[in-house]
């Protein structure tokens, strides 16, 4: 395993120990994306962010790999700081795994500036998912209302 690989699979590990108990082990260790969907986007994601980090972070690539992540913490309730907190969970990865490898990997490539401002785009992203989950229900209640509406005027007085 390199050390990217190994990076990857830490950051996969500690993201799904967010999650209750009974999920955690099956979001890390299932491979299979028909029975961990979820799982499955973590990993995806998580590897798409590593890559940029260790490369130019493009802002375009960046979103749309926090995009799935945020979305599925938003829906499942999380607050916005766990939401948020997979990204400063790679800060210690990093320092663990440096000691072990002799690589240019860990070379300080990914320093504590780039993984903050990964961390200030997962923010705003959480935020604009918070905004149009909030806008969707909103606009549910309104809906319903004016269902509700339509059927007390189609009954007779």
């Amino acid at each position: 395993m390199d050390a990217n690989e190994a990076i990857l699979e830490q950051w996969v590990v500690r993201t799904a120990e967010s999650y209750p108990h009974h999920a955690a082990a099956l979001l890390s260790k299932e491979r299979d994306p028909f029975r961990n969907p979820v799982g499955d986007t973590l990993r995806q994601s998580l590897a798409l962010l590593l890559r940029e980090l260790f490369a130019e972070m493009d802002a375009t690539a960046i979103d749309s790999a926090l995009d799935p992540i945020i979305r599925l913490q938003a829906i499942q309730g999380f607050s916005s700081d766990d939401a948020v907190r997979f990204v400063s969970l790679l800060k210690p990865i990093l320092r663990e795994l440096a000691p072990e490898r002799n690589s240019a990997v860990l070379d300080r490539r990914i320093d504590d500036d780039r993984i903050n401002r990964l961390a200030v785009m997962a923010a705003d992203k959480c935020t604009q998912c918070r905004e149009q989950l909030a806008r969707i229900r909103a606009n549910e209640v309104q809906r319903a209302n004016h269902v509700q509406q339509r059927i007390r005027a189609r009954r007779p007085a």
